[in-house]
């Protein structure tokens, strides 16, 4: 049985590739749309805190920022 992520991922290579059989499709291409659905899935379902953390950031700055200079260049 196929999982839904893997049938997904199929279709779309089916799609792009609509000439070729499926077995056909190099298995490292295969293996970097699984990696591409799961990075989207991650940032969907962190989106709330990356948002969270992104607003924090914005009202309280990073830690030691007050510590920094940009404007002097290193010795």
């Amino acid at each position: 049985m196929i999982d839904a992520t893997a049938y997904v991922i199929l279709t779309r290579f089916s799609r792009k590739f609509s000439e070729m059989n499926l077995s056909q499709i190099p298995e490292e291409e295969f293996h970097d749309g699984l990696k591409d659905q799961r990075r989207r899935r991650w940032a969907e379902e962190n989106r709330a805190f990356i948002e969270s953390y992104n607003a924090y950031i914005e009202r309280n700055g990073v830690f030691g920022e007050d510590l920094l200079d940009l404007d002097d260049p290193p010795v």
